[in-house]
């Protein structure tokens, strides 16, 4: 399954994205961790 990544550098904000094939684990993990920063806030 190809999915594009983003991330963004808690300091400077710099943004970087990414094209890859997930593995079926690895999109797994990833659906988990959105759902749970949904859910809660967390503080860097």
């Amino acid at each position: 399954m190809l999915k594009k990544l983003e991330l963004w550098h808690p300091q400077t904000g710099q943004q970087m994205s990414w094209e890859v094939d997930l593995p079926e684990d690895f999109e797994s993990l990833r659906v988990l961790l959105k759902q749970d920063a949904q859910q809660h806030e967390h503080e860097l």
